[in-house]
């Protein structure tokens, strides 16, 4: 009998998970009425099953998906018995082969995925694990030439020398890379920042309207802290002092201190402002102001406006020199970087990119600066010294996110569209690595590159 309604149970949660994932109206009927299992059946015509896994409450969902050209692999899970499903994950992350024969198994909260992973020379079984109901999941396994035993297609970083800690905006989290953990944190959590000593690290929750504050050391949270409306870039000073917060919303910048762990005080900029980074000494904010098209310059000791710049339009996000001379500007509406003198507060060139918005990043030795257009497929590198474009290097659909590591060797970069994070020899110039992350890798944090 136990077994009988176990069936029951499976078919129709099938059947509306196919009708909710394909909109298709023709379903099977259930009726509990004097023990009848349906009240009526029809056939439902799919170009393609759907495997379903049941574990407990758990409902986990895989199927392929060709809207973006390729078959790719996708995942949900329900912990309601399929009331409610979560986000869509893609789990295959890949761009230049196809995915088919989608199975699924569960136990608890352990979910098995596997695929065949086609492309013009290979024809492989592929893996991915997930040990927390569905939430997050592990890189892609890839299986030995017997067919019995999986292994890892991504370079674990066990001698990873960084913190590099992503957040995953959509999963509501932050990926720390050198712990292969998952920091649980906000709603929509978008910027991130850690200390040079990975002592500290800080994030908004863009939704919650908050701050959090992390232990670099353990993961643990810290506190929460309210800010202004819809915040987004947040910068820690270099002397640990303070936190600075751009609040789109609320035309504002929030200063917290990490001494007393509160804002202190909220300084009106004008509208929407979006990132923030300090001069080398930390006695200067360069703040981007996207709807007014300029910079704002703030003295981090009297916390007052001394300056504004003016640039191109939609200025997005900021870094400048380790000498502190030179600022690179990323505009967002205009698809350009521009090089500003800040001795004499002048744009010295403006140099095109690809389509934004942009994440920026110049590296360790000043000698290039990598910009990564989210509405693009590519990172521009530029070098830094003649502000002139040198190459382009495609990573995949929707690059933000852009962070070398501490000695310029290695270049991070999230892929918004793909969850996972690209990884590029900056001698080279090539894709040497890829790392899955969870929902939407957003923006990342590299400690000794503050």
């Amino acid at each position: 009998m136990h077994k009988f309604l176990r069936i029951c149970t499976v078919l129709i949660i099938s059947t509306f998970v196919i009708s909710m994932l394909t909109s298709i109206t023709s379903i099977f009927l259930y009726s509990e009425a004097n023990a009848q299992l349906f009240s009526d059946r029809r056939h439902i015509n799919l170009v393609q099953d759907v495997p379903i896994a049941i574990a407990e409450d758990n409902v986990y969902v895989a199927w392929w998906s060709n809207k973006s050209g390729n078959n790719e692999v996708m995942f949900r899970a329900s912990n309601d018995n399929g009331t409610t499903f979560g986000e869509k994950i893609n789990l295959s992350n890949t761009t230049d082969s196809e995915s088919e024969d989608v199975e699924i198994q569960a136990s608890r909260n352990s979910v098995y995925v596997t695929w065949w992973e086609r492309n013009q020379t290979t024809n492989d079984p592929v893996m991915r694990i997930s040990t927390d109901g569905g939430k997050t999941f592990g890189p892609l396994l890839k299986a030995s030439m017997n067919g019995t035993i999986f292994s890892s297609i991504e370079d674990n970083f066990d001698n990873l020398a960084d913190n590099v800690y992503t957040t995953q905006r959509k999963d509501n989290s932050i990926f720390d890379l050198q712990q292969n953990v998952t920091m649980s944190a906000g709603n929509e959590m978008t910027y991130v920042d850690v200390t040079n000593d990975g002592s500290i690290v800080a994030s908004t929750s863009s939704s919650d309207n908050e701050t959090l504050i992390f232990n670099g050391t353990n993961g643990e949270l810290i506190k929460k802290i309210k800010v202004g409306d819809t915040p987004k870039g947040v910068k820690i000073t270099p002397d640990k002092k303070y936190i600075f917060v751009a609040n789109e919303l609320s035309g504002s910048v929030s200063i917290i201190s990490l001494k007393d762990l509160k804002v202190i005080k909220e300084i009106e900029v004008g509208p929407i402002p979006h990132n923030i980074v300090f001069s080398p000494d930390g006695k200067k904010a360069y703040l981007t102001i996207q709807g007014g098209d300029k910079i704002i310059v703030i003295d981090t000791t009297s916390f007052e406006k001394i300056n504004e710049l003016p640039v191109s339009k939609g200025p997005h996000n900021l870094d400048i020199t380790s000498d502190g001379k030179l600022l690179f500007v990323s505009n967002a509406a205009s698809s350009d970087v521009a090089v500003i003198n800040t001795t004499s507060n002048q744009i010295l060139k403006k140099i095109p990119v690809s389509m934004g918005h942009h994440g920026i990043d110049v590296s360790p030795d000043d000698k290039r600066v990598y910009v990564a257009g989210i509405g693009s497929n590519r990172v521009n590198v530029i070098d830094a010294e003649k502000q002139e474009p040198i190459k382009d290097i495609i990573v995949g659909k929707g690059p933000h996110g852009i962070r070398t590591s501490s000695d310029g060797k290695t270049l991070f970069v999230d892929i918004t569209n793909a969850n996972k994070i690209i990884v590029i020899d900056t001698d080279e110039l090539k894709v040497t690595k890829q790392i899955p992350t969870g929902n939407m890798p957003f923006w990342l944090a590299v400690s000794g590159n503050n």
